[in-house]
């Protein structure tokens, strides 16, 4: 059985930002980890483990934009291939958790139960596997809501910030100007 304190996180790169996905167009880009990131996990899991708290889960996430196709669908929406597996993988070990405990209920009653006709079986251990990327994105800042996301290097159409849907164009008159955004070369 896993301990009380267990977790569960989208895993951040070094530099703090997460991979998306967008359903429609299925390109990744990366943004800032947020608070949001935690009702995004529990409401994956949420649809994968029956349960009757429904309204535990608190108010709708908020839209969010494709930065290549303008896509919007809600915060939860944004998951990788990678990540909705690691979600549904984790759901169903607590799952198989709850299920053992269920299960283990009539053993620790024996006295109202003496004929217990089962043996519950532990389920095996939780093993969590790395999700990393090995595609290389590129940063590109996102004046609009003063945050930067990380595009694919060669998306050459307008970025549409992720958080509000205004549409940025890629500047082409400096050279290196994405460059030096990515390594802290200027403010955002």
């Amino acid at each position: 059985m896993g301990s009380d304190e267990e977790s569960f996180a989208l895993p951040a790169e070094g530099s703090g930002l997460v991979r998306r996905e967008c359903a429609e167009c299925h390109r990744t880009f990366e943004v800032r980890a947020g608070e949001l990131d935690a009702s995004t996990v529990q409401r994956a899991m949420a649809r994968r483990l029956a349960h009757a708290n429904d309204c535990e889960l608190g108010e709708l996430p908020p839209e969010r934009f494709c930065p290549y196709c303008g896509h919007t669908a809600p915060e939860d929406a944004w998951l990788t291939a990678q990540q909705r597996a690691a979600v549904e993988k984790r759901a169903d070990h607590w799952l198989r958790e709850v299920r053992y405990v269920q299960l283990m209920q009539p053993r620790q009653t024996l006295a109202d139960n003496p004929n217990v006709t089962y043996l519950a079986v532990p389920p095996e251990p939780f093993a969590e596997q790395a999700l990393r990327s090995a595609e290389v994105l590129q940063a590109f800042p996102l004046v609009c809501c003063r945050e930067q996301i990380r595009i694919s290097p060669g998306w050459q159409g307008p970025v549409r910030c992720y958080f509000c849907g205004v549409e940025h164009e890629i500047p082409r008159m400096v050279p290196g100007f994405l460059e030096r955004i990515g390594s802290g070369g200027l403010d955002l």
